[in-house]
């Protein structure tokens, strides 16, 4: 990492540096890189992660995906060659590169530099005139070799836990069930999840159940259930990770918060509504 560069940690453990007149900010599923002098019209550099349960990084399932990835992109870009080697904090990587025309016509180009890390590609993908390419190379392979993730990246989150302000506090999931059917009978169930989010980025949990069944002549039965646990928490005012004790991820997502809750948008999942208490 060079002395003027910016350090950048995500929730989810990657993390990474980048130059001071570069941001970073939180875009869907991706990571947006915009430099100081960041043409928006052609120009699209991110940084993304999808799980691919495969041995090696130029695995051709990983080259197929890439290809495909940048083809939607820009139909007109083409790979031109086979992967190379390169290296970052993560481990072993491949760098690819692309050539062809953009959509308004002009020469364009892309490079890709990926990595293995847990069963996921994580990858540094730039798309911009052949010109603007050619500039920001070495700059992108620069960041690229500052990627670290896992227990490396997750020992300096650690260190300077993030966490923010807002989130501070006691929340609340919900959710209840009714059915019933023709004969009169009926379920009803419901359950709570409590969220005690400390300062220190570490939480509780209690979660309790119900469920009741009615059957026809009144006669049924109910139960209930409580439960605890303890896990760690991060967010950096975009995104927000909650684990479990083994490190699992409870929940993950982009989110929102308003005067009394937050809303939760995992990653090509269903929201997650939690309530202050």
């Amino acid at each position: 990492m060079k002395p003027d560069w910016v350090t950048y940690r995500h929730p989810l453990g990657l993390m990474l540096s980048h130059p001071a007149g570069w941001r970073v900010q939180q875009a869907q599923a991706v990571l947006q890189f915009i430099p100081d002098d960041f043409d928006r019209n052609t120009e699209l550099i991110v940084a993304s992660e999808v799980s691919a349960p495969v041995p090696r990084i130029d695995d051709p399932a990983v080259l197929s995906y890439i290809d495909d990835s940048i083809r939607q992109a820009h139909p007109g870009l083409t790979r031109t060659g086979d992967p190379a080697p390169i290296k970052c904090r993560a481990g072993d990587g491949i760098t690819l590169d692309y050539a062809g025309q953009l959509g308004d016509g002009r020469p364009g180009a892309a490079v890709v530099y990926s990595v293995l890390v847990d069963g996921s590609v994580v990858s540094l993908t730039a798309i911009a005139t052949s010109e603007r390419i050619a500039q920001r190379r070495l700059a992108l392979a620069d960041i690229f070799a500052t990627f670290a993730a896992g227990a490396e990246a997750g020992n300096g989150a650690a260190a300077q836990p993030q966490v923010d302000p807002d989130l501070v506090g006691t929340w609340r999931q919900g959710r209840a069930r009714h059915s019933s059917d023709a004969l009169g009978g009926g379920t009803f169930d419901s359950s709570s999840t409590t969220y005690f989010l400390a300062a220190d980025g570490t939480y509780t949990t209690e979660h309790s159940s119900f469920i009741g069944i009615d059957l026809p002549g009144g006669s049924g039965g109910s139960g209930r259930g409580t439960s605890q646990s303890t896990g760690t928490w991060s967010a950096n005012g975009e995104f927000l990770v909650l684990r479990g004790p083994d490190g699992a991820i409870v929940v993950a997502g982009e989110y929102k918060v308003f005067r009394n809750g937050v809303e939760v948008y995992p990653p090509g999942g269903d929201m997650v509504l939690l309530h202050r208490v």
